[in-house]
């Protein structure tokens, strides 16, 4: 997934996955942010310890070098 990136739009904050990282197909990961966020590759990757998701609303899109190629919204944020 090297060039590959989630990103908080509410507020512009940005996880660039590691180029280590590649997704098979039925596969997951999870990102983690957060106080009690989680680091265990390859299936759980830490963002940051801080909270990063607006409560109000917030976007996250998952970007590659053409764009958005997928996004989720609440509250707010839609």
């Amino acid at each position: 997934m090297a060039d590959w990136t989630l990103v908080s739009v509410v507020g512009s904050q940005t996880y660039n996955f590691p180029a280590s990282v590649t997704l098979a197909a039925g596969q997951t990961i999870r990102v983690h942010s957060g106080p009690d966020a989680v680091d265990n590759p390859p299936n759980d990757l830490k963002w940051s310890g801080a909270y990063l998701w607006n409560n109000d609303g917030d976007k996250a899109e998952l970007r590659n070098e053409q764009g958005v190629v997928d996004s989720e919204c609440y509250g707010d944020g839609c």
